[in-house]
């Protein structure tokens, strides 16, 4: 993304579990590909008792903050200014995601499908985008099997696979954040820093979940898992 990327906040969504946050640094040197590692840390972490779901997501993203860069939409034709264009260019907030990280951000998929596990680094790259990126820049709001490209991301498209609900409820810096939000893979990026997004039973085994991340090599836990609320009230 671009250097002039500015990050911004959103108040998370309810979730029906509780949900809690360990941010992750990854070893660039590591001789294990990162998806590779994320992929076995998700597995891992997966089969701790009490845990009822586990995703991985660019740092900040439950809270609703993303790198806001430019997304452009293979739109088909589309009017603008009342020149039919085919592609658009719009600001966009970007956030990468793992299978099941939509469960913990509150987001619900409403057309097509979420970002797996098959969409790795070997797969086509793939794309989310929420309603109303959908709705306004594809024709007649059909925006699954087109193209998206993001950021300053060379000449990659991105085949649109799902279509989710808006970001939760507006917090902080609501007022100057664009309308549109592209999720990616985060296993299609090699990203050194990342959010563990792990949801349970009030009494599930932190004690596990701390114990795989020891476990994975390339992998380091910056802090211990904290709550939504907690990393709300630092924001604040």
């Amino acid at each position: 993304m671009g250097r002039d990327a500015e990050r911004q906040m959103r108040a998370p969504g309810p979730s029906p579990h509780p949900v809690r946050v360990v941010r992750l640094a990854l070893d660039p040197a590591a001789p294990e590909p990162r998806a590779g590692r994320l992929t076995e840390l998700l597995d891992r972490i997966g089969s701790v008792p009490g845990v009822s779901g586990v995703g991985i997501t660019s740092p900040g993203a439950v809270l609703g903050m993303g790198t806001v860069s430019k997304v452009k939409t293979d739109c088909g034709v589309c009017p603008d200014g009342g020149l039919p264009l085919r592609f658009h260019v719009e600001s966009a907030t970007h956030q990468y995601v793992s299978a099941d990280s939509f469960l913990a951000l509150g987001v619900r998929v409403v057309a097509g499908r979420g970002i797996t596990a098959a969409d790795g680094p070997e797969a086509e790259p793939v794309a989310v985008v929420n309603r109303r990126l959908a709705r306004e820049q594809f024709q007649d709001g059909q925006a699954i099997g087109r193209r998206v490209m993001v950021g300053n991301d060379g000449d990659t498209w991105y085949r649109v696979v799902g279509v989710v609900d808006e970001p939760p409820g507006a917090g902080l810096g609501a007022g100057l954040e664009p309308p549109y939000t592209v999720y990616l893979s985060i296993l299609q990026h090699p990203v050194t820093s990342a959010d563990l997004v792990v949801t349970g039973s009030r009494g599930y085994s932190a004690g596990g979940v701390a114990r795989v991340l020891r476990q994975v090599p390339g992998i380091a836990a910056v802090h211990d898992a904290v709550s939504v609320r907690e990393l709300v009230r630092a924001e604040r």
